[in-house]
């Protein structure tokens, strides 16, 4: 019975079907994740003591995923020593027959490092850095300068924000951006870019000294004109949200 239960942990078939099953169940949380964001609210880095702290129907494909990866990692340990002791009882010496152990072992360690920060990494409240010293611990951030693309829509594509550290006499600089963290001390401290918040939903447009209540994607008539707000969003670089407007009269094209 043990002898079958070895064989199944360490054979190849049950590693490709695990593999394919955890990269499917990522898929699937990664959609629902993006499509139903409520229950994920307060989610953020590593910290998988998100899904123990907060149990949910809504995270079973993450409850399967953990049990996936779990048996993943069995097997390639398993698989790993097997192949190692075969070639060890044959006598190889050469270093490049283990060069596939090699990569299974840096596969575990990684995977067993994202488990360890999963469980024991802690999150800070967000604060602002901005042109002035923001001290954080032992360390003072301050902005240094601050460049962003956007999409033809308006929407922010790239933000590179520099941000200055100083931890006693010395100063170093790191670029902060979208999956582009700030990291100190070989990345024991991590700085992640927050989003910009949602957009808002409608706006209130004053049109000779009338005020005008107009939600996205909604017409209202304007003097004559059929006014249709078709975008609504927050730019990285003003303070207030930025509308755009449709208009057109009848007869005329939109502009």
């Amino acid at each position: 019975m043990l002898t079958r239960g070895y064989d199944l942990l360490k054979s190849t078939k049950l590693g490709i079907v695990v593999g394919f099953a955890t990269a499917g169940l990522l898929m699937i949380g990664s959609l629902q994740m993006n499509f139903y964001p409520a229950p994920y609210a307060g989610l953020a880095g590593e910290d998988i003591r998100f899904f123990f702290d907060k149990p949910s129907l809504a995270h079973w494909w993450f409850y399967l995923l953990f049990l996936g990866l779990g048996i993943y990692g069995i097997n390639a340990f398993l698989c790993t020593l097997d192949s190692v002791l075969v070639r060890l009882r044959a006598g190889a010496t050469n270093l490049t027959l283990y060069g596939g152990s090699i990569c299974h072992l840096a596969f575990l360690v990684t995977l067993l490092a994202h488990l360890v920060g999963g469980l024991y990494t802690t999150q800070e409240k967000p604060f602002t850095i901005g042109e002035s010293p923001t001290p954080f611990k032992d360390v003072e951030l301050r902005l240094a300068g601050l460049e962003t693309t956007q999409y033809p829509n308006g929407m922010p594509k790239e933000v590179r924000a520099v941000i200055k550290i100083k931890k006693g006499d010395k100063e170093t600089e790191q670029i902060l951006g979208y999956n582009h963290p700030v990291t100190l001390d070989h990345g024991k401290e991590e700085f992640l870019l927050k989003d910009y918040g949602e957009a808002p939903q409608g706006v209130v447009l004053r049109v000779a000294e009338r005020s005008h209540h107009l939600a996205l994607k909604e017409s209202l008539n304007i003097n004559g004109a059929n006014v249709q707000a078709a975008g609504l969003f927050m730019h990285p670089s003003l303070q207030r949200p930025v509308v755009r407007l449709v208009a057109n009269k009848e007869g005329e094209n939109p502009r």
